[in-house]
C-alpha cells in the first residue's frame, strides 16, 4: 500500500535532547521528519496524515493533556506518545523513552512504540467499523429484505394464481440488487482489515468502461448519457476498488441528473503528481447539502444519526487506503465529485 513519511515532533524538549534523539530516530524510522513545538497546539496545527510520533518533554500538564487527547481527522488518535520524564502519571498509550538506555534500546523502544500505536489505531477503526456495520448497515438490509418478504406473501395468499403486478415484480427485484450490492459492500470492505491489497498499475479506462456498464444494466437503460475523455490516464491503486467508485459515483450521478442533461468525466494531473478523476452533474447544486457531510469515515457512521452514506464512507476508505484523495464540491449549478490516486 501507500506509504506515509513519518512526522516525529518534539514538544518541551530542549535543543540538545532533539539534537541527540535526532539520529536514532532516523535510525529507527528512516522517512522522519522532525519538527520542533513549543505548545500542542503548534504540533496539531502542523500535523500530517499518520503515521506520526510525538516525544514529550517537560511541557505543562496542559499541553500534556491536548496532545494525549489529539485525534485525526477519522477521530483515531493522532500519535505514537513518548514521554521523556523519568517518574510521573501518563497516559495509558504512552511509552516512557529514556536517554541513558543505549541506542539500540531507545531503536527498540521507538519501532515497538510505533507498531503498538499502528495497532491500537487498527483495533479502534475495527471496532466501530462493526458498529457502523450493525447499526447502518444491517438497519438498511431491512428495507429491501421487507420488500421481498411483501412479494412472498403475496404469492402465498395468491396460490400461484395468476402474474404478480409488474410494480411488485419490479420491487422484488431491485431489493434482490440492493441486497448483493450490501454483500459486496461487506465483503469489500473486510478486505480493507489487516493487510489491505497492494497498490499495482491500473487500467483506469477499463474499470470506468466496466462501470458504465454496470450502472445501464443496474438501471435498466441500453447506456447512461456521459460525455467522457477519449481515455484515462493509468493510476496505482487497486482495481476492485477503483471500479466501485467509479460505480458510486456514476449512480450517483444518474439519480440526480437532470432531464436533458448527461453526467461529464474528466481527468487531470494535480500538483502532487496524482491522477484526478471527475464526475461533474449539470444543474444538480441542489444536493450541495448532502455532498457536504457524505464522506464520513465508515467507522463513524454508527454515531452520526443519518448522516454520512455508506457507499461514500466506502469511496473514502478505499481512496485512503490507496493513497489518493476524494470529495466533492458544487460550482454555480453543477455538483462534482472527484477521486485522485497516485500515478
Amino acid at each position: 500500500m501507500h506509504a506515509d513519511r513519518i512526522t516525529a515532533f518534539f514538544l518541551g524538549t530542549d535543543a540538545d535532547t532533539v539534537e541527540r534523539l535526532q539520529p536514532l530516530l532516523q535510525q529507527a524510522c528512516p522517512s522522519a521528519d522532525l519538527i520542533a513545538c513549543d505548545r500542542a497546539g503548534q504540533a496539531v496545527d502542523a500535523a500530517r496524515r499518520p503515521p506520526e510520533i510525538l516525544i514529550l518533554g517537560n511541557c505543562s500538564a496542559e499541553d500534556r493533556e491536548a496532545a494525549e487527547a489529539a485525534v485525526d481527522e477519522d477521530g483515531l488518535p493522532r500519535w505514537a506518545l513518548f514521554d521523556l520524564r523519568p517518574y510521573g502519571d501518563m497516559d495509558e498509550s504512552c511509552v516512557r523513552l529514556s536517554l541513558d538506555d543505549s541506542s539500540d534500546t531507545i531503536g527498540r523502544i521507538l519501532k515497538v512504540g510505533l507498531e503498538s500505536h499502528r495497532l491500537r489505531r487498527q483495533n479502534l477503526q475495527m471496532t466501530s467499523d462493526f458498529r457502523s456495520v450493525s447499526r447502518r448497515m444491517c438497519h438498511d438490509l431491512r428495507t429491501p429484505l421487507s420488500c421481498i418478504q411483501t412479494v412472498l406473501s403475496v404469492l402465498e395468499m395468491g396460490g400461484g394464481a395468476g402474474p404478480l403486478p409488474p410494480t411488485l415484480v419490479e420491487s422484488a427485484s431491485t431489493s434482490t440488487q440492493e441486497l448483493a450490492r450490501m454483500i459486496d459492500q461487506l465483503a469489500m470492505l473486510g478486505r480493507t482489515w489487516g493487510a489491505p491489497s497492494a497498490n499495482a498499475s491500473v487500467n483506469v479506462q477499463e474499470t470506468f468502461e466496466e462501470a458504465s456498464r454496470s450502472i445501464a444494466r443496474r438501471f435498466s437503460v441500453d447506456a447512461v448519457a456521459i460525455h467522457a475523455a477519449s481515455s484515462f490516464p493509468a493510476a496505482s491503486g487497486v482495481l476492485i476498488w477503483v471500479e466501485y467508485i467509479w460505480e458510486t459515483y456514476l449512480a450517483y450521478a444518474y439519480q440526480q441528473l437532470p432531464e436533458g442533461e448527461q453526467i461529464e468525466v474528466s481527468s487531470e494531473e494535480t500538483n502532487a503528481g496524482h491522477k484526478r478523476f471527475t464526475v461533474t452533474i449539470p444543474g444538480a447544486a441542489g444536493v450541495a447539502s448532502e455532498l457536504s457531510r457524505a464522506f464520513l469515515p465508515f467507522h463513524l457512521l454508527a454515531d452520526q444519526r443519518g448522516r454520512g452514506r455508506v457507499d461514500f464512507a466506502l469511496v473514502q476508505r478505499f481512496t485512503r487506503l490507496m493513497g489518493g484523495t476524494c470529495g466533492a464540491e458544487v460550482e454555480g449549478s453543477a455538483a462534482r465529485l472527484y477521486f485522485s490516486l497516485p500515478a
